[in-house]
């Protein structure tokens, strides 16, 4: 508005300039009288209030809308220019406000020349385009912390994959409903012999013998290399004296399991017991390497080829049995009789005295050597 006011008072200026120089030399024009002016307090008046009706109605709006009360910007007077260059817009596109001028209350307008404002360098244009002027200045909001986003992993191809196909395979969709097929785990053939084994041992133990010896023939029927079940069968058995059944038990055992050669020897004194030394001696051959460094084993052999004639046989496997047990009777009384059916009767004199010496025989057999001795 002053900017206005001073071209006013220019082109009076300009006039009366015009009207001195029509004039001639010696007449003077009057200068301008000093008229008050109320002009520019009314415009000052209604700057402010615009301006402060403009941060009434704009305050709430800005605080609402987070963004920070607009700061006047202090700028220069119209017509001085400013070395500094004009503000450049905020981030949001806003620039700073112009404040109104304040008028100096004691101050009158002064008149200026025509030169004095020709010779004023114009104020800089704001290359803020005129849409952004009226814009509030947006007071820079402090940085925000990025919230974390989770964002779901995708599953591996290979793995999406595989539960597909399993899902296909097993006939399942996502619409239909999800059957579960309960599949009972089938117990193995050791489990359920053992399982036998474990009922028919309580069974005896209880004294149901018939029930007792069933279940444990049940588990030698699924797994007939179950040693703990044929020994205890085996032993009932041979209580209830039932040999003939015992022989085949054993007999299936030799057959199964010929390293256990204590079932051939038992199977060997139960068939001399029925006079069946041919099955006998079968039978020891069975098991004839897995018994051969046991004296008993020996002697059994010995005993078993005395009784079919077999003298020289017979010696070998008593001579075998005494490397392993020198001190026991029994085989030095084998072996003497051995080598007498030879006709060796020297040695076998020898071997019944060492028999008499060993310390070891019955009474029965003590008996037999002295009968042998003299």
């Amino acid at each position: 508005m002053s900017l206005i006011n001073q071209m006013l008072q220019d082109l009076d200026q300009r006039q009366a300039g015009e009207v001195q120089r029509a004039l001639p030399n010696e007449v003077r024009s009057l200068p301008p009288s000093r008229r008050s002016s109320i002009l520019p307090w009314v415009i000052a008046g209604g700057s402010i209030a615009l301006t402060t009706a403009a941060v009434y109605f704009y305050l709430p709006l800005a605080t609402q809308s987070g963004a920070a009360p607009v700061a006047a910007a202090v700028v220069s007077p119209p017509g001085i220019p400013t070395d500094e260059p004009p503000a450049a817009p905020a981030a949001g596109g806003s620039v700073p406000i112009e404040a109104p001028v304040p008028v100096p209350a004691a101050a009158e307008p002064m008149p200026l020349r025509l030169s004095d404002v020709l010779s004023m360098p114009q104020p800089r244009q704001s290359s803020v385009p005129q849409e952004n002027r009226s814009a509030p200045l947006a007071k820079e909001s402090p940085a925000v912390a990025p919230v974390p986003v989770t964002v779901p992993q995708a599953v591996p191809a290979k793995a999406a994959s595989g539960v597909a196909a399993s899902v296909a395979s097993k006939g399942e969709t996502r619409d239909g409903p999800v059957h579960i097929e309960k599949t009972p785990l089938q117990a193995t053939p050791q489990e359920r012999a053992e399982s036998e084994y474990r009922r028919g041992a309580a069974l005896l133990a209880q004294g149901q013998l018939k029930s007792g010896m069933d279940a444990l023939r049940s588990c030698l029927k699924v797994d007939g290399t179950h040693a703990a079940a044929r020994q205890l069968l085996l032993k009932a058995l041979l209580e209830q004296r039932s040999y003939d059944e015992a022989r085949e038990l054993l007999a299936e055992a030799v057959q199964l399991q010929p390293g256990r050669y204590q079932w051939a020897m038992t199977l060997a004194r139960l068939q001399i017991e029925k006079g069946d030394a041919a099955g006998a001696w079968q039978s020891l051959q069975a098991s004839m390497g897995a018994g051969a460094n046991n004296a008993d084993y020996q002697g059994l052999a010995g005993n078993v080829l005395q009784r079919l004639g077999n003298g020289k046989d017979a010696a070998e496997h008593y001579r075998a049995a005494l490397r392993l047990s020198p001190n026991d009777g029994r085989w030095w009384i084998g072996l003497g009789l051995a080598l007498e059916s030879q006709g060796n009767g020297a040695e076998a004199r020898t071997a019944f005295q060492t028999a008499r010496a060993s310390g070891s025989l019955t009474p029965e057999m003590a008996a037999f050597v002295e009968q042998r001795l003299r």
